[in-house]
């Protein structure tokens, strides 16, 4: 069954990619749990569909959105598929029919939290395919059609689960994104620069190095360039570097723009460097259990963190007791 979509452009969305070995891989341990007929597919589930707090305090016990994404994975998948590509594929493809079932029904009481579960797979499983699904949600927010059915605390709820999905995506697999940033419909072209404006946390920074090198539009190229000042982060800057001399003499507005992009990133960053070694550097891991695994399970205590490995010997002539 295939929803109507209120996208004009969506029969046209590609429909699935291919996907990196690695993800097929790191997952499918999970994935297969999810025929079993016992409590690991719930717990399978959970892998995909709760909230990060959840996970973290060990309560995804959300029964109804799990039984309903399993129901219609069974009904998609019957048997467990034979390899793992194809096991990868139906639960991405099952992930897509939910995520337009909710959008299908703007007025269904709590749209912000079933909203915000319907889009938490899609980054964990690093389904680029899904680029066009997070574009359609985005392009139902900025015309307004949940506006009349949400709160003002709901529409931020909305919002922030929006951002949070677009910055989880491959940037690598976000083509659909950048060429549509300038589609011939001024709705779609204006929900995509809102998209574009949410990129400012720091797992944004792949996305925003990676959408210079993919468009040639010099307003976008200043907004990401913006964007990359806003979230300061010293690891787009040898790019900027680069890219500014470029730039010099083809599009000097842009190489301006650039010079006080690395002036500001520069700025935030000197006599900072503990802003950079506390900070994870990377996305989360590919492997959920390593991303699902409690604190308490880490291989080194947090006291001996910050403890130098060797006892230091007291200076000669001075007593080690004070």
């Amino acid at each position: 069954m295939r929803i109507e979509s209120s996208l004009e452009a969506e029969a046209n969305f590609p429909k699935f990619s291919p996907v990196q070995p690695r993800v097929v891989a790191a997952w499918d341990a999970f994935l297969r749990e999810l025929w079993n007929s016992d409590g690991s597919a719930d717990r399978a589930a959970a892998a995909l569909y709760a909230s990060e707090k959840a996970l973290v305090a060990g309560e995804a016990h959300d029964s109804e959105t799990y039984r309903g994404f399993l129901d219609q994975l069974r009904e998609y998948a019957p048997v467990s598929p034979a390899t793992p590509e194809e096991r990868y594929r139906a639960v991405v493809e099952t992930v897509r029919y939910l995520l337009r079932q909710v959008r299908a029904r703007p007025a269904q009481p709590f749209l912000d939290d079933s909203l915000a579960a319907a889009l938490r797979p899609i980054g964990r499983l690093h389904a680029g395919t899904l680029t066009s699904e997070v574009c359609a949600a985005l392009y139902d927010y900025h015309r307004g059609a949940w506006t009349p059915y949400l709160t003002r605390a709901q529409r931020q709820k909305v919002q922030q689960a929006l951002a949070t999905a677009l910055a989880s995506l491959p940037p690598d697999e976000m083509e659909f994104f950048w060429e549509n940033l300038h589609n011939g419909n001024a709705l779609m072209r204006g929900a995509l620069r809102l998209g574009l404006e949410w990129l400012t946390s720091d797992h944004a920074v792949p996305h925003l190095l990676c959408g210079l090198d993919r468009t040639e539009d010099s307003d976008t190229r200043c907004a990401l360039v913006d964007n990359l000042a806003r979230i300061g982060d010293p690891r787009a800057l040898p790019y900027l570097y680069a890219l500014r001399l470029t730039m010099a003499v083809s599009d000097w507005p842009l190489a301006r723009r650039i010079s006080t992009a690395i002036g500001v990133i520069e700025h935030l960053n000197r006599g900072r460097t503990q802003r950079s070694l506390l900070r994870p550097a990377d996305a989360p891991p590919l492997d959920p259990a390593v991303m699902l695994r409690p604190a308490s399970g880490a291989d080194t205590a947090p006291a001996t963190l910050l403890r130098s490995s060797e006892p230091i010997a007291p200076a000669r002539g001075k007593s080690a007791d004070y």
